[in-house]
């Protein structure tokens, strides 16, 4: 949902959650991402939790298209370079601050209005190298790296992120189609 914040005159989205089950790991998790720079990230402004098992996240505003119905405007190789060049930018900014995103797909990225892509839902964000494990595999099949699909404990590093890229970039290339052998492989698991 889309607001305006009246103290600061700028428009923000507001992503409601509901039984959130940790509040103090979402917090943290939450208070790092507002210290993440990057000008192809969405900002994080704040975090709202209630003692009811709620919370809303504030965050930057970016009123353009995502990725996924974005690829009907990729006409030029220059186009499909440089949001994969944005994407690899915003990326190598996270994993400079050693986070790792864990749900890179094309409906997670999106243009703000001067065409800058920013990357959003940083809902299974792991923080590197504080919790570098993790026990199962969230995120979004077809774009999960076959790692998360080993027994537990799971080794959470940059290349989760790396692989989703590479299958985001195919699926540009690709105009929305994902390869049949990644489609078949995803089946049998």
């Amino acid at each position: 949902l889309h607001y305006t914040d009246t103290y600061l005159n700028r428009k923000v989205a507001v992503k409601h959650m509901k039984n959130v089950a940790n509040a103090k790991v979402l917090r943290k998790e939450m208070s790092a991402l507002c210290d993440l720079s990057s000008r192809h990230v969405a900002r994080v402004y704040d975090l709202i939790v209630s003692n009811k098992g709620r919370a809303a996240l504030i965050q930057e505003h970016v009123p353009g298209p995502d990725l996924k119905d974005y690829i009907t405007d990729l006409h030029t190789a220059d186009e499909y370079f440089k949001a994969l060049w944005q994407l690899a930018c915003g990326l190598e900014d996270i994993h400079a601050q050693n986070q790792v995103h864990r749900d890179i797909k094309p409906s997670n990225i999106k243009f703000d209005g001067e065409g800058i892509l920013k990357i959003l839902d940083f809902g299974l964000v792991s923080q590197l190298p504080a919790d570098d494990e993790t026990v199962d595999a969230r995120g979004t099949r077809y774009y999960l790296a076959p790692e998360l699909y080993e027994s537990p404990p799971i080794k959470v590093t940059p290349a989760i992120d790396v692989y989703a890229y590479g299958v985001t970039a195919w699926y540009l290339l690709g105009a929305g189609n994902l390869p049949k052998a990644l489609n078949g492989a995803c089946q049998q698991l």
